[in-house]
């Protein structure tokens, strides 16, 4: 259901409270609905082999809590909170399998390491394997699997009109549309709903959408701190509380248990251009005037340069995505309890046999890379 959204600027005793653009929502944010289904398809996670040769598989989706367009980065440890590492995934799903491969790598007791199937692998730069390789090598040597994921999806929104929704013959029996706004690049992704590609958003009730991808990152918290497209963050975080998993940008909040943090979601209203054609005009709940020349958030917004006075405003930003597992302790209500499962300095052979494991696997996969062409 079509819930609108008409907020002011309220300040109280000179605090900024919230603002948001003339807008509403038209049923979930598609950035959201596009990591939803990066982390139903992804598939399972290799594992060591067993007594008979069957390998242990892994599954994705215990790393499948999700909190779309929310922040839990933090690149520092300190605290409840150990930073694991950090590599370029393909998507929130590779992302949040890594996360599993983690702690299944922990709690195997290091009897071998839990990797990548092929099809992921195709997608991933060899120094992300690398990268991916060092944090499964830390987590067994330091005991810290990980219990919280943080990505920043590339994806962006923007209105596809595509010839009228016509799909665009691409290359290998592939589909695509077109962004309406020239901004963006002539080619943008639709999802496939039953082997046929379609925009995103619901046909003739809100705007119809496609997906391109920001090639500037995701702000952290403004554009000069931005974390690189596709940076996928692993953590260890023992909070019993949800609200402790997610830094307080609010100062007001800070004793509100419940605040996990301000959610970035894309708003869309539909107005008339200065030419009387019908469009639709963009907002986000992160989006403030104070971001802005004059203070002065432009309304509407149909183009990227109608933003241009908005000089930390990107148009082209990702979006972060954070989630957890079913052993996080905010989630499971128990305690992260995996010491006996570690091993110590007196078990380096197992270690080294772990390492040795990972090493012939990323080997394998960078060689299977080449081979067959990113």
């Amino acid at each position: 259901m079509m819930m609108a959204l008409k907020f002011l600027v309220v300040w109280v005793f000179g605090i900024h409270v919230a603002e948001f653009c003339r807008a509403s929502t038209y049923g979930e944010d598609v950035r959201y609905t596009q990591c939803r289904a990066s982390i139903t398809d992804a598939p399972y996670l290799f594992g060591p082999a067993t007594a008979s040769g069957n390998p242990v598989n892994g599954i994705p989706q215990q790393c499948g809590f999700l909190f779309p367009g929310r922040n839990n980065y933090n690149k520092k440890s300190g605290g409840n909170n150990a930073v694991i590492g950090e590599f370029v995934a393909p998507d929130c799903g590779a992302c949040a399998a890594a996360c599993a491969a983690s702690y299944l790598s922990v709690t195997n007791g290091g009897d071998g390491p839990f990797t990548f199937m092929d099809s992921v692998v195709q997608e991933m730069e060899p120094s992300a394997l690398l990268n991916f390789k060092e944090m499964l090598v830390q987590s067994v040597e330091k005991c810290t699997p990980c219990t919280d994921w943080n990505y920043c999806s590339p994806e962006v929104a923007v209105v596809t009109t595509s010839t009228s929704l016509t799909q665009e013959p691409g290359e290998n029996g592939t589909w695509y549309y077109v962004p309406d706004d020239s901004y963006f690049g002539d080619k943008c992704a639709g999802r496939y709903v039953d082997g046929e590609m379609k925009p995103y958003g619901y046909v003739g009730y809100g705007p119809d959408l496609c997906l391109v991808k920001s090639t500037t990152g995701c702000p952290n918290p403004t554009p000069g701190d931005d974390v690189p497209p596709g940076t996928c963050t692993l953590k260890t975080n023992t909070a019993p509380k949800v609200s402790d998993h997610f830094p307080v940008a609010i100062p007001d909040e800070e004793s509100n248990p419940g605040y996990i943090g301000t959610t970035n979601e894309d708003l869309w209203d539909y107005v008339s251009d200065a030419s009387g054609n019908d469009k639709w005009s963009k907002g986000n709940t992160k989006w403030s005037s104070d971001d802005c020349d004059n203070n002065d958030l432009p309304y509407p917004t149909i183009y990227a340069d109608d933003l241009k006075g908005c000089s930390l405003i990107d148009p082209d930003a990702g979006v972060f995505m954070s989630g957890m597992c079913d052993w996080t302790p905010a989630m499971s209500d128990k305690p992260l309890d995996i010491k006996a499962q570690c091993r110590d300095d007196n078990e380096r052979g197992q270690i080294e046999s772990f390492k040795s494991a990972l090493d012939e696997w990323v080997n394998n996969s960078i060689n299977k890379r080449d081979m067959n062409g990113p």
